[in-house]
This record gives structure tokens, C-alpha cells and sequence, in this order.
């Protein structure tokens, strides 16, 4: 994952998209922000940014577990006969269904550097957030 997410904008959702209650919202901030208290009051924007910084997370941790699962497939001498078109169509196809990732996330599963990353990209973000609302 690159440094230029925070160039980038997270994902957008409209109130009925958000999935994150108030609890599980505090507990995704908490995650990528440790060192800093949640919050007082969870509102609809807390949520879709959590939401959406969970769903980036996800996305790039699957990324790399695509990228490392593909190179040892290639490089480790299975690629005879293997298709690697088909392999990446049917990564990506699970890859962006953003919605299902939520749905299940006993299957996901996020990089301590994509972490790390994301929460540096976006910490002075959440900051304004908390600032604005105090």
C-alpha cells in the first residue's frame, strides 16, 4: 500500500448504507487510533468513516494477500496450465463487493502495515472530526 491514500478519498455512504452500530464504531476508531479516546458522541459521520476506513483496510489487506498468494503461485512452479486471467477476475470480483465484506468479517483480515498506514494517512482527518464536534 503506498503513501498516497490520503490524496485519495474514502468511500462514501449514505445514512441506510451504514452498517457499524455506535458500539462497533467506537471499536474500529479504536483500532486504527489507539493512542487517542473515541469520541464522546458517535454520530452518522463518525460512522461512515469508520466504516469506510474498515472497507479500505480490508480492501488493501486483500490486495496483498492476492499479491503474495499470486507470486507463489507464479514464481513457485505451479503456473503450468494455471490460469492466471481467471485467478485475477475471480480475486478482484471478491475483492469489491465492499457490502459483503461487511457482512462477513470473520473472512476478513487487515495487514498491521496497511494499519499502520491508513492510520497514519487519515489521523489528522479523524482529529478535525473530533475537534469539530467538541
Amino acid at each position: 500500500m503506498n503513501n498516497n491514500t490520503a490524496s485519495r478519498s474514502l468511500k462514501k455512504f449514505s445514512a441506510d448504507q451504514l452498517v457499524l452500530t455506535e458500539d462497533e464504531t467506537r471499536s474500529v476508531l479504536k483500532f486504527f487510533f489507539p493512542s487517542q479516546s473515541p469520541p464522546k458522541s458517535i454520530n452518522n459521520e463518525f460512522r461512515e468513516f469508520a466504516q469506510a476506513l474498515l472497507i479500505e483496510a480490508i480492501e488493501k489487506s486483500y490486495a496483498m494477500g492476492f499479491v503474495e498468494v499470486l507470486l507463489r503461485t507464479y514464481f513457485g512452479g505451479i503456473s503450468n496450465g494455471f490460469n492466471i486471467a481467471a485467478f485475477i477476475r475471480k480475486a478482484v470480483r471478491g475483492c469489491w463487493s465492499n457490502m459483503e465484506i461487511l457482512a462477513k468479517p470473520e473472512k476478513a483480515r487487515i495487514y498491521e502495515s496497511v494499519r499502520n498506514t491508513i492510520a497514519f494517512n487519515f489521523g489528522r482527518v479523524y482529529l478535525i472530526m473530533k475537534n469539530e464536534m467538541e
